[in-house]
This record gives structure tokens, sequence and C-alpha cells, in this order.
């Protein structure tokens, strides 16, 4: 499996492992997934991509400081979320051109999360890359 198709395998995943994992066990910032984890989410995936050899995705925030505000990944202009439905869109969006995602400004991954939950998501990280390992695409 390539391209497109390999990102959107590998982002079903990832949603799945974390739409069945215990809300009272994940960091507070996803206790709400899909509905305001969009960033860590996001963050996470990226993390995911990178572990299984997809690497070079980017955190793209959109809308900031207003209250539609929205984060995704995009790399080579594929824009990637899994976090959609929130916003009553499809729950995985792994596509070249959007209606919903325009406007938004590409962040440093390994500045922005990694700062704000760097010590959570080091210690989680091993544990939700095997979950998600071992879950199927949904």
């Amino acid at each position: 499996m390539q391209g497109e198709a390999r990102i959107e395998q590998l982002a079903k995943q990832m949603r799945a492992r974390l739409m069945r994992r215990d809300r009272r066990k994940l960091h507070q910032a996803l206790a709400g997934f899909p509905a305001g984890a969009c960033e860590i989410a996001s963050y996470l995936l990226a993390l995911w991509f990178e572990e299984n050899g997809e690497a070079g995705f980017a955190l793209c925030l959109q809308g900031i400081g207003s209250d539609d505000e929205h984060a995704f990944l995009i790399r080579n202009g594929l824009i990637v979320d899994i976090t959609g439905d929130q916003f009553g869109w499809p729950p995985v969006i792994v596509t070249g051109s959007s209606n919903w995602h325009h406007g938004f400004d590409e962040v440093d991954l390994d500045q922005s999360l990694k700062r704000i939950y760097g010590p959570v998501l080091d210690r989680a990280r091993p544990a939700l890359l095997k979950a998600a390992a071992q879950t199927g695409a949904a």
C-alpha cells in the first residue's frame, strides 16, 4: 500500500485507537476526543506517521483565537484530519483539496505541542503507538 491510501490507513488506525481508549485514562486534553482535542490528536498522529516511515507532516492551526479554532496535519499539500466530526465533517479526512481546511498557519510540531505536552506525550507515546499498531483500520 502506498501514498495516500497508506496515510489514510494509518490515520484511521490512530483514530480508532483513540476512540476505543477509556477517556478517564487519557490526558485531559484528549478527554473529549474528538471535540476540543484536534491539536494534541494531530501531534500524536504525526508521531504515529513518523513511527511508520511517514515523517514530514506539519501541524496547521486554523482560526487561532476564535471559537472555530482547529488543528490538522499537512504534507506536500495532503491534508490529514482525524477530528473532523466535531464540526459535522467526516471523522477522518485525507485529501489534497478541502473546502473546510483553509486560512491556516503551519506550526513546527517540536516547538508547539511538545513544549506544552512533551512530558505527558513522552510517557504515553510507547503505549499509544503499540496499541495503534494492534488496531486495524476502522
